[in-house]
């Protein structure tokens, strides 16, 4: 939910500046680092990290009350409208049955990440940021879930999680014309995968 703050629109809540620019298109982005940094003079909002804020009129909730993953998946996974980011490695394994680990550290593939892999900390805690190879939207999340899913294990160890996985395929209507679309960007490790699974 955006706010008429006199001469442009400032989100509810926790948002990043690319908010601010997407909702704002014509304002320069020196224009609107002026601005942003006027109403954290005003105390109507605070910066919590770079490229991060946080308005604090019309939110009862307390300025500190954010979460370390709240800021990290507004940056790098969604928000209210777009989706850019999943969390992927382990965790999404987990997910799918594959493991029962907990990773010690997040692994995010995004879109909002211009390195093959790297680490960053937030609040003393670490994760691991991937740029994906293919731009992800709230229309293939789920299809690039299963892709890197396929691309970090082999299949045929999994043979009890096969009927788990043609479910996710089936209950997100993943179709194989969509997944045959990516094939060319594809790890010879996912292909292999896919064949196994009659795709």
């Amino acid at each position: 939910m955006f706010y008429k703050n006199r001469q442009f629109n400032i989100p509810n809540g926790i948002f990043t500046l690319k908010d601010v620019m997407a909702n704002n298109p014509s304002f320069s982005q020196a224009r609107v680092f002026q601005l942003l940094k006027l109403r954290i003079t005003n105390g109507n909002l605070v910066r919590i990290k770079n490229g991060i804020y946080k308005s604090t009129f019309s939110d009862k909730a307390p300025i500190n009350s954010h979460t370390t993953f709240d800021i990290i998946r507004m940056k790098y996974i969604n928000n209210d409208e777009n989706v850019f980011g999943f969390i992927s490695g382990i965790y999404l394994q987990n997910m799918f049955g594959l493991t029962t680990q907990v990773p010690n550290t997040l692994e995010i593939t995004t879109n909002n990440e211009s390195t093959r892999g790297r680490y960053v900390f937030y609040d003393n805690q670490k994760f691991y940021l991937k740029k994906s190879k293919f731009l992800i939207n709230a229309s293939n999340l789920k299809t690039l879930q299963l892709i890197s899913m396929l691309s970090s294990i082999d299949i045929s160890n999994y043979q009890s999680n096969l009927a788990t996985i043609k479910q996710y395929i089936k209950d997100n209507k993943i179709k194989r014309s969509t997944i045959i679309s990516y094939i060319d960007h594809l790890s010879k490790k996912a292909i292999k995968n896919l064949l196994y699974l009659g795709i």
